[in-house]
């Protein structure tokens, strides 16, 4: 073997389809971002960032306090 690949994969040999396009950086930031957000929304984060509590206020998490740290994060 001479280290190139002619052959293609086994899909397109397979009649699958051609190989997917690659997807761009704002597309994959897009999907990143979307992600997090619906960790963010099923309170994934709660113990790093913190959350705010009715009757104690805002409680810091691991590494600080969702003000601090987490909207900065996010967008």
């Amino acid at each position: 073997m001479n280290g190139t690949r002619n052959k293609k994969y086994f899909s397109e040999r397979a009649g699958r389809g051609p190989r997917a396009a690659p997807l761009s950086f704002e597309d994959l930031r897009k999907i990143v971002v979307n992600v997090l957000d619906a960790f963010r929304g099923r309170h994934y984060f709660q113990d790093a960032f913190g959350y705010v509590c009715v009757d104690a206020g805002e409680i810091p998490g691991t590494i600080g306090t969702y003000g601090e740290l987490g909207g900065q994060c996010w967008r």
